[in-house]
């Protein structure tokens, strides 16, 4: 009996520790790039648009377009 509960044990075991390893992903991104505001580097509060496509160009939007108000651009270039 004792080796019929073994094999059991041990996937119940590996399951519990798969669940507690997996994190729950967050909303917050870091963008890497340049953002301008009329060719000048941007800084300050802006209000970001975010839409999703189906193609990378000419395509059908999908869902609605969401709005983030109030994010500070920072320009980490500047001294």
């Amino acid at each position: 009996m004792h080796h019929r509960l073994r094999l059991p044990l041990l996937v119940f075991a590996l399951n519990c520790f798969l669940v507690c390893a997996a994190q729950a992903q967050t909303t917050a991104f870091t963008y890497q790039g340049r953002l301008s505001d009329t060719n000048v580097e941007a800084s300050g509060p802006y209000d970001f648009q975010f839409a999703l496509y189906d193609v990378l160009s000419g395509g059908t939007q999908i869902g609605t377009t969401q709005t983030v108000s109030g994010n500070t651009v920072f320009d980490l270039l500047k001294p």
